[in-house]
């Protein structure tokens, strides 16, 4: 099965992020959940069929002039896409991406070689295989100033399979 999600996180209090969630404007069927202490996240709720939407960036820049700054992350196994957007104060100042990705080389096991060198996606060979470490998102969050970012196993969990206790839910019904 293939892995997507779309979600907004950002480092706030909790009734912050409560009270940015219940003015959001938004058509979206979206859930609040808590990743930590203090890193809360707006997912939102769709089909693996659905496309991703454009809304989430408005969601995402109406959540950062509450919050202060926040960061819509998009991922999708099928395409190997990981790209994150942070907001500061309802703009968007800075994206990640493919060009933010590190890879390392795999053994002959097909294990990664995480104490090998890295590379960025220009440098990867053709005839090598490889294995992404440090993907658009993990940038993202890193630039947010995420101090133990959570894993790709650990978002995949919490927006893909529910994983997380909501705090909240937006319908399109309200």
């Amino acid at each position: 099965m293939s892995d997507l999600y779309e979600a907004v996180v950002s480092i706030t209090d909790s009734e912050k992020a409560h009270a940015a969630f219940r003015s959001l404007d938004t058509h979206l069927h979206l859930r609040l959940a808590r990743l930590s202490d203090e890193l809360f996240a707006i997912y939102r709720v769709a089909t693996r069929d659905e496309p991703f939407d454009d809304a989430m960036h408005s969601v995402a820049a109406q959540l950062s002039i509450s919050c202060g700054q926040c960061l819509a992350m998009s991922y999708d196994l099928r395409c190997g896409m990981s790209s994150a957007h942070r907001f500061r104060g309802g703009s968007l100042v800075e994206s990640f991406g493919e060009d933010n990705e590190l890879w390392v080389l795999l053994d002959e096991d097909g294990y990664p070689l995480h104490d090998g060198e890295r590379y960025t996606v220009d440098q990867l060979d053709d005839n090598e295989e490889y294995d992404c470490i440090h993907t658009g998102v993990d940038a993202g969050l890193l630039a947010l100033g995420v101090g133990n970012p959570p894993s790709l196993s650990a978002l995949i969990q919490a927006f893909c399979y529910d994983e997380l206790d909501t705090e909240g839910e937006h319908t399109t019904a309200q």
